[in-house]
């Protein structure tokens, strides 16, 4: 039966490890995976940024270099006497030969029509079969005022699904102003370019979805599932999605090195984990398993010297006695601080609420004290922990000494301590026994050879005075003891009309 007791508790133990590092690998797991979530939102966000700077800028190059032809053309001398006397053969030769120019032949700007004024904005000529192509445009130009018609003006232009960029340049100067150069060039054109800077496929639609340009390898990586598909448009005053630009990122390489950096995480905290796990398992087995063996061991040789004797009755009842100083020692071990012997949090808890329950029905008044040592981190730093421990068992001594029997001292951790006080009549007994308790600390300590200077800080909660709940009353006292320290008071008791 022991031996059974003994292989669960071991088994309990390896079971437990076991699951702790099973929810910390699956923690693991998930946050590796959300920061492969994040980072692959952020690489899309950083390609959604880029591919509008760079649309911003394409089109920004495209309506300066036609601005630059524009103005080249109306600086033309011959031009400017053929708009004075509207010579149209002059001008239509002369819009004929932009197609010719550098900015047209060597692939800057692909020109849809060039369209030339008076100075009220009347159509002059063109070489564009549609008058209205941006009339939009040439209203709002007719509707400035003053200085503002000799300014160049740009813009946007939609019809019949496409979008347009529109130029228009003034001809002549301020005070001699001969009419007007517009130019209309194709945005698609030059976002071709997209292709090239992001080496991505890209597609390029009107606002009927036809297509403009699609790279080679578009319906091909259009059906791969590892993509980023990025749409983006261009409006006009009358569309809002006037081109639409759509780009496609293959994720495929990127999401292998995600997936391959996720691996080689999940693999070493795996390993960290298991390392931890035999690391904890070591030491409970030595902490735990090891007292427990030890008198798993004596009852066994109880129960055979019993055996032995061939006294049976004997025997048995030997065996149930080591049974039950087996079972009061562990009880013992979970309760009982082992340095002083005194109750540890868990008894000090439990009598805590029963001291309240008690208090409250016999309407009585109890004390409840936070004691803490002064200098007491200086003390074991300077002699050493044994000489501490040698401290604290003396402290425990002298406390006790200073009690009653119904009082209970009880040791949290380190040099801290709580006493409960019960069935006092008012909060002057407190007090008393406070400085009772101080005074007695205060003195010195004579611990192997070796005097020992160390007093203690107290503070002080009233039940039901200061309150009827259980964790306030600890954190009364706790600020209590804090202010006594930080003061030098010796203890200190709250003013209960504050509370």
């Amino acid at each position: 039966m022991l031996q059974h007791t003994g292989f669960s508790l071991k088994k309990n133990l390896i079971f437990t490890l076991l699951i702790l590092g099973g929810i910390g690998i699956f923690l693991v797991y998930l946050t590796i995976n959300q920061f492969r979530i994040l980072t692959y939102e952020n690489q899309k966000t950083a390609i959604e940024h880029l591919l509008d700077i760079q649309i911003y800028n394409i089109t920004t190059e495209a309506i300066t270099t036609a601005k630059e032809l524009a103005l080249s053309v109306q600086q033309d001398l011959d031009f400017q006497h053929a708009m004075k006397f509207k010579n149209i053969n002059t001008l239509d030769k002369h819009i004929q030969a932009q197609q010719n120019r550098y900015f047209v032949t060597m692939g800057f700007l692909k020109i849809k029509s060039i369209f030339l004024y008076d100075k009220k904005l009347n159509l002059i000529t063109t070489n564009s079969n549609s008058v209205t192509l941006c009339q939009t445009f040439i209203n709002e130009a007719k509707n400035r005022q003053g200085a503002n018609r000799s300014k160049i003006m740009e813009g946007r232009c939609f019809k019949d699904g496409k979008l347009s960029l529109s130029i228009l340049v003034p001809v002549g100067s301020i005070f001699n102003q001969l009419g007007y150069i517009q130019i209309i060039i194709d945005p698609a054109h030059n976002l071709h370019k997209l292709e090239e800077f992001f080496n991505y496929p890209i597609k390029l639609s009107d606002a009927n979805e036809n297509t403009l340009y699609q790279s080679k390898d578009w319906n091909t990586l259009e059906q791969a599932k590892s993509n980023i598909h990025i749409i983006r448009h261009l409006t006009s005053k009358n569309h809002p999605t006037a081109l639409k630009i759509e780009l496609l990122n293959n994720m495929q390489d990127f999401e292998s090195q995600l997936n391959y950096v996720r691996n080689t995480m999940i693999i070493i905290s795996m390993i960290i984990i298991v390392f931890a796990m035999f690391i904890s398992f070591v030491f409970l087995r030595q902490s735990t398993l090891g007292p427990l063996q030890e008198l798993t061991k004596k009852i066994h040789q109880v129960r055979g010297t019993s055996l032995e004797s061939d006294e049976k009755t004997a025997g048995f009842s030997n065996y149930l006695k080591a049974l039950a100083s087996f079972y009061e020692e562990l009880d013992k071990q979970a309760t009982t601080d082992s340095l002083t012997n005194l109750p540890n949090r868990i008894i000090f808890n439990d009598r805590l609420k029963e001291l309240i329950l008690r208090s409250k029905r016999n309407k009585e008044k109890f004390a409840l004290m936070f004691l803490d040592l002064n200098d007491f981190k200086i003390i074991n730093d300077t002699y050493g922990h044994i000489i501490g421990d040698q401290l604290l068992k003396k402290v425990v001594m002298r406390i006790q000494c200073s009690l009653r029997d119904a009082d209970t001292v009880c040791r949290l951790g380190g040099d801290e301590f709580t006493i409960l006080i019960p069935g006092i009549s008012h909060y002057d007994d407190a007090l008393v026994i406070a400085k009772k308790i101080t005074e007695c600390l205060s003195n010195p300590y004579d611990i192997k050879g070796q005097t020992i200077n160390s007093g203690a800080s107290i503070g002080i909660a009233i039940y039901p005075d200061h309150h009827k709940k259980a964790d306030d009353l600890i954190n009364i006292a706790d600020e209590a003891m804090y202010h006594a320290k930080e003061n030098s008071l010796g203890f200190h008791l709250p003013n209960i009309s504050q509370h």
